[in-house]
């Protein structure tokens, strides 16, 4: 007991359970960050990491569409997607749009077909390889509405199918396993 204040003395050595909570905790998100950056790298190569791509661009494009009044386009093509931005604001269907970004397929992923509706089951009428490439585009409308949509992506062999498939009246794109 100290004669001072009363009160017994504290050893300083070690640390106290708030530190070593607060240093855990720490260690654990610098290794979630260390596994979030190195995953997407190898899993974008994938062609499911391609679609997963292709369909948080749609959704990137549908925000964008509600906050800048702007119609977005996305047209497809076997090697890349391309997102395009009407030059005017307003519901009325522009003329013209400018391109904001590509997005290239990676190495041994392709796009196989593109159809202007949504196939939510597989083997739903999966259109012929290289259908609607370049010919058929997803509009996302300023009211998040869409066209809808679907595209078909695999790896080149054929293997590892998987289809974004943009819904019309909510304008989401989300992936499903098989064509």
């Amino acid at each position: 007991m100290s004669p001072r204040t009363g009160h017994t003395e504290r050893s300083t050595a070690g640390f106290t359970l708030v530190e070593l909570m607060v240093t855990i905790v720490i260690a654990a998100v610098l290794a979630a960050l260390a596994v979030v950056s190195i995953r997407p790298e190898r899993q974008a190569r994938s062609a499911r990491g391609y679609a997963e791509q292709v369909a948080a661009l749609l959704d990137t494009m549908r925000i964008r569409a509600t906050t800048t009044r702007r119609w977005q386009r996305l047209e497809v093509y076997a090697d890349r997607v391309a997102h395009l931005e009407a030059e005017t604001e307003g519901m009325a269907v522009p003329s013209s749009y400018y391109e904001v970004e590509t997005v290239a397929a990676p190495s041994g992923v392709r796009i196989g077909a593109v159809s202007d509706r949504t196939h939510l089951a597989p083997g739903d009428s999966v259109p012929s390889l290289g259908a609607g490439l370049g010919t058929i585009s997803i509009d996302l409308a300023p009211d998040g509405s869409a066209v809808p949509g679907t595209i078909f992506v695999e790896r080149e062999d054929g293997s590892d199918r998987y289809r974004v498939t943009v819904f019309r009246a909510t304008g989401a794109a989300r992936v499903f396993a098989d064509w």
